[in-house]
């Protein structure tokens, strides 16, 4: 069992790789060559059991050897005995990788085991976790299993499959198995995937079970009419709940993909209008958390008025049309009609006890014209030419079982929805089908059978009318999450124990319930009343504390503030020394400049005075020496009166040229004396004004 899992996760995961259901077990089988060796076909099946708790019938096994042998991944030795071949090592590397199958299964079950220890308030561990899953994977493959059983196989062997595949599984973890999923669906793809491979996977294990892997393929649907049942109806119009609606309309578009002509009987129509007509008058509640299986249920939590109703059983044919179904017209009326067989009524309250007489006409009549359709019995469902299709467990067992097609291995007039989209998927695997689509079954088995919820309202009418029971009991029943599991886990079949018995018995339970609840209510009330005190007394010196706090806080604030302010007021106070410090330093700098210039003015004009001094000094000088050059040029003018003019020329050229000489000397003189005078001069007004050393100091 704890095996299994994993065994539909790799089943799955080479079919994708494959896209071929022998191939897909290839895989398995090399495995168990792998680790056995060589070995018979007998030891082979026996491996499959220990390392994938897979059973496979031996012709089966043998058709996936043959493929084997062929392809050469396996040798056919003697004595019926075959091993592995290098080929086939390879071929076996081309697949998933086991750790990455298990390692997604484990983070699958991971996260479900944290879920449902949650929601049930349970401490599950892995492999509990497992079997509950596997549990429900098996519940979702019952309904169809009957259906795989080829012609001819033994009743043993039926029973030995079947056996495999039954399953127990309570409705609470089902109901939180089903939240888990569509919690999956919308915030953990991973988780999800697995889920679907694992459904998926233990479809395909089913397929190799029953031996009838090359049945799925070699042909396909011909001309095949699907004619509707009323619920299937309700469901693509709308009005039933949208776990029912969406596999409907997912199914229906598949089946148009694969060209059925999708039909629906008159009389169905009419049947799906007095449902409808009844939902107008019904006087039925139903509590809103609820679940039954009802369209007047839905209608009424969808706040569908009389006039709503009526609009919509008007505009119905319509509604049809738009969903591109054709009605097909009949001469039946199922307020009158006589089944063909006198032990049909009898044979179907066996399985539908309660059902009311027209609803009875409808299925036998459906069943009835399928069978008049079709005119000879059919042994492959490829041949079909008509089928009713039907969510309606009960009525799709009936015609296998009672109808003789279980017996003589022929094809149902009645099709079970679930089944016929396992099939589709099975012939093109290609087509990809929601969670929902593939366990519709499992989520209508966590509502409440229409028929046991009628029965238990008005039995519950019937008490409180006799004043048996009052409203405070009839809330404390309702109130109770028991009672709606109570409720689920009966069948139509189990109507019979819905009594004012099984009523007053539930609600004196409920009432038991109730008391115990209400003790510890109050004695809940009670500590939590003292509890409060203690709270009330905390909060007390809370508040006192927080009081305090408050106080301190305002003022730390009111610090803070002043704090700012003085700091606001000393940063305002430094731009105002900055600023003035500023304009300081440019006065400072104009001051300095004036003075700078004011300093080369009067250089300028001292060393201007100074060199007008000294040329005039040397204009002095100059002025004397000429004066004193004067009388010697007279002088010289009286000699060369008295001498003549040889002489005075011998006298006067040497002259000349001294007086040249003297006169070139004096020059230098005179600049040196001007530029001593000068200087001299400048740098004693420099000094008298203080401008030397404040040169120096610079």
């Amino acid at each position: 069992m704890e095996k299994l899992a994993y065994t539909y996760a790799l089943i799955k995961s080479c079919h994708e790789h494959e896209k071929d259901y022998v191939d897909a077990f290839c895989p398995l089988v090399l495995k168990v060559l792998q680790q056995s060796g060589e070995c018979t076909d007998s030891s082979i099946q026996k491996g499959l059991i220990n390392d994938f708790d897979l059973k496979i019938p031996l012709h089966t096994l043998r058709t996936v050897l043959q493929r084997l042998v062929r392809k050469k991944y396996a040798l056919k030795k003697k004595e019926e005995r075959y091993e592995l071949t290098t080929l086939g090592l390879e071929h076996l590397g081309t697949f998933t990788d086991e750790g990455t199958v298990k390692r997604r299964l484990t983070e699958l079950l991971d996260d479900l085991m944290q879920f449902l220890n949650n929601e049930l308030n349970e401490s599950l561990n892995i492999d509990q976790t497992q079997k509950k899953l596997l549990t429900f994977v098996h519940k979702n493959i019952e309904p169809v299993l009957y259906f795989f059983v080829p012609h001819g196989t033994s009743r043993e062997f039926q029973n030995d499959i079947t056996k495999r595949f039954e399953s127990k599984i309570d409705r609470e973890d089902e109901r939180c198995l089903i939240k888990y999923i569509q919690i999956a669906k919308e915030r953990k793809p991973l988780q999800y995937s697995v889920l679907q491979e694992l459904i998926l996977g233990s479809l395909i294990s089913l397929v190799f079970s029953f031996d009838i892997p090359s049945l799925i393929k070699d042909k396909e649907f011909a001309h095949c009419q699907i004619f509707l049942d009323t619920n299937i109806l309700f469901s693509l119009v709308g009005v039933h709940f949208k776990e029912f609606s969406e596999p409907a309309k997912e199914l229906l578009n598949l089946l148009k993909k694969y060209c059925f002509k999708v039909k629906v009987f008159d009389f169905t129509v009419d049947e799906a209008t007095r449902v409808l007509n009844k939902c107008r008058k019904e006087r039925r509640e139903y509590p809103q958390d609820m679940k039954v299986n009802s369209i007047c249920a839905n209608l009424k939590k969808q706040k569908w008025t009389k006039q709503d109703i009526e609009i919509f059983v008007a505009n119905i044919e319509t509604k049809i049309s738009e969903l591109d179904v054709e009605i097909e017209p009949t001469d039946i009326d199922v307020q009158n009609y006589t089944p063909h067989e006198d032990n049909a009524r009898d044979a179907m309250e066996k399985y539908k006890p309660s059902q009311p007489l027209v609803s009875q006409n409808h299925d036998i009549a459906a069943i009835e014209k399928i069978e008049e359709i079709r005119k000879h019995h059919i042994r492959r469902i490829e041949d079909s030419n008509a089928l009713f299709l039907t969510s309606d467990g009960k009525l799709s067992e009936y015609n296998f079982i009672e109808r003789g097609h279980r017996e003589n291995g022929t094809i149902c007039e009645v099709v079970l929805d679930r089944f016929l989209t396992s099939v589709l998927w099975l012939k093109h695997p290609e087509v990809e089908l929601s969670l929902e689509t593939l366990i519709a079954t499992c989520y209508r088995d966590v509502f409440i059978n229409v028929r046991i919820w009628e029965k238990f309202y008005d039995s519950v009418q019937e008490l409180k009318q006799k004043k048996v029971i009052s409203e405070k009991d009839i809330s404390s029943l309702l109130w109770q999450e028991s009672i709606e599991d109570v409720l689920c886990n009966l069948d139509e079949q189990d109507a019979d124990k819905i009594t004012q018995e099984f009523v007053l018995a539930k609600t004196k339970e409920a009432k038991e319930v109730t008391q115990i609840i209400d003790k510890k209510r109050k004695k809940t009330e009670e500590r939590l009343e003292k509890q409060q005190q203690e709270i009330e007394t905390q909060q007390q010196e809370v508040n006192a504390l927080k009081h305090e706090i408050d106080t301190l806080s305002q003022e730390r604030v009111d610090n803070d503030k002043k704090t700012k302010e003085a700091e606001e007021r000393l940063e305002k106070q430094h731009q105002e020394v900055n600023a003035l410090k500023q304009k300081i330093d440019a006065l400072s700098q104009e001051r300095a400049d004036k003075e700078e210039i004011q300093r080369e003015y009067i250089k300028n004009n001292t060393e201007k005075l100074a060199k007008k001094r000294s040329y005039l000094i040397s204009s002095v000088i100059t002025a004397i020496i000429i004066l004193l050059v004067i009388p010697v040029i007279y002088e010289i003018f009286l000699v060369s009166e008295t001498y003549g003019f040889k002489e005075v020329a011998f006298v006067l050229i040497p002259s000349v040229i001294c007086t040249s000489s003297i006169y070139a000397i004096w020059k230098k003189l005179r600049i040196f004396l001007t530029d001593k005078i000068s200087n001299q001069y400048y740098k004693k007004k420099i000094e008298e004004m203080g401008l030397h050393e404040r040169e120096m100091n610079e």
